[in-house]
């Protein structure tokens, strides 16, 4: 693994800013830990975690998201999927994820077993990356991180997002140009 001078993990990434290589591995799995440590497995979606909950974990990285989404999907997976037809083997939560109460837990399954789900499962749609998003991927440096003027920036579109998604917003006066 490649250190800095003082000891810190060198993270290298692809040309799709996605991090690479042993210290792409390290992060994902720090960052993994932080999710898991914070958030609730009842947040369908990154965007509807609570903005305090994201600025808890807001400093140590950027993409909590996918890491949310894979933890939830490696629980669906792993005990969910496999025990679908046992259902009393899903009545409490998997014992190496002490954080997650048992109330959570069957909300959980409930939601994941549930015909809503399961029609989302089935469904195949095309993402639209928003053009914030666009913009951000095309402003990475090298290393796959932002410059400091960039890095506000991207603080204040995901700062924005989050308001936008958890209270409607009027316009009160109107612009001309």
């Amino acid at each position: 693994m490649k250190l800095t001078h003082d000891n810190k993990i060198i993270v290298e990434y692809n040309d799709y800013g996605i991090p690479v290589g042993e210290g792409g591995t390290e992060l994902r799995s720090y960052i993994g830990v932080v999710v898991r440590d914070n958030v609730s497995i009842l947040y369908n979606d990154w965007r509807r975690v609570p903005l305090e909950i994201k600025e808890k974990c807001w400093d140590h990285v950027l993409t909590m998201g996918t890491s949310l989404r894979n933890f939830r999907s490696a629980l669906i997976t792993e005990f969910i999927q496999s025990n679908k037809d046992h259902y009393n083997k899903l009545k409490l939560p998997p014992t190496k994820y002490p954080r997650i109460t048992k109330s959570e837990w069957q909300e959980f399954v409930d939601r994941m077993l549930g015909t809503e789900f399961q029609k989302a499962e089935l469904e195949v749609s095309i993402k639209e990356i928003d053009r914030n998003q666009l913009w951000l991927m095309a402003q990475r440096n090298s290393s796959g991180g932002y410059e400091d003027d960039v890095q506000q920036v991207a603080r204040k579109i995901e700062d924005l997002k989050s308001q936008v998604e958890q209270a409607p917003f009027t316009i009160m006066e109107s612009m001309t140009f």
